[in-house]
């Protein structure tokens, strides 16, 4: 059987989870959602896998990232701990390469997972390869 919840109920709920979140005697309690500095990618139109996508400093470091099955790839890439000013990305399939230059500054977006009371930010630029 199927119950409606009424629109005072949902309001109790939402206010006790309110208050639950701010302690027994008013402290925030935060948890313990992490987050990972990092550049974001999103290929706006993937190649079928398997496929590699690499991110490529002015220096010449290289960081590589490999889809191996597109079911589970989505066409995005993450690559922890990276924080450059400008960048190319290589996206690399079969005999084909694919280059993306993003000029700087590349635009980091400050994130607080846990609220800007619970921890530092992590900066992750989102990046979209057309």
């Amino acid at each position: 059987m199927r119950q409606h919840v009424g629109r005072a109920a949902r309001i109790t709920l939402v206010a006790a989870a309110a208050f639950a979140a701010l302690g027994c005697e008013g402290q925030l309690i935060c948890t313990l959602i992490g987050c990972m500095n990092g550049v974001a990618v999103t290929l706006a139109s993937p190649p079928p896998a398997p496929y590699r996508v690499e991110a490529v400093t002015p220096s010449g470091a290289r960081y590589s990232w490999t889809c191996d099955r597109s079911d589970r790839c989505g066409g995005r890439a993450f690559f922890p701990d990276f924080r450059p000013n400008d960048l190319r990305i290589e996206i690399l399939a079969g005999s084909d390469t694919a280059r993306h230059d993003f000029l700087p500054p590349i635009r980091y977006e400050e994130t607080y997972p846990n609220g800007k009371d619970c921890g530092g930010p992590c900066y992750v630029a989102r990046l979209t390869v057309p």
